[in-house]
């Protein structure tokens, strides 16, 4: 298959697992809100939905919260998440793991509601 313009990088499986953090990520149907509650911010990232999709995004401050368009989220081929919403021909996936990439490390967030809750 070949990649498209808009392909994300590929999901980085070698990268330190660094544990977990106090960060939720709330799914809004076709957006996800990012709550930050860690004791600290962090600077430009990359958001991963699924160990598939990719987002990145410039930092997220203490208290910060960020909210995503799912269908900004691409794989390493330049698929994009399937958000579901009112226009949707295509049943929405399910949001089940998110990954912070930063600093050469990975974190887990908490993922609150996985499909359209």
């Amino acid at each position: 298959m070949a990649m498209r313009a808009n392909a994300g990088p590929s999901y980085p499986r070698t990268l330190e697992n660094a544990g977990a953090l106090p960060i939720q990520v709330i799914r809004r149907v076709t957006h996800i809100d990012i709550a930050n509650t860690a004791a600290r911010g962090f600077g430009a990232s990359t958001v991963w939905l699924n160990g598939r999709f990719s987002h990145p995004i410039e930092g997220i401050d203490v208290g910060q919260t960020l909210r995503l368009d799912l269908r900004e989220f691409r794989d390493e081929f330049g698929e994009s998440f399937r958000a579901g919403g009112f226009f949707a021909t295509r049943n929405p996936e399910a949001l089940v793991l998110c990954d912070l990439e930063t600093d050469g490390r990975m974190y887990g967030l908490v993922v609150v509601g996985s499909l359209l809750d």
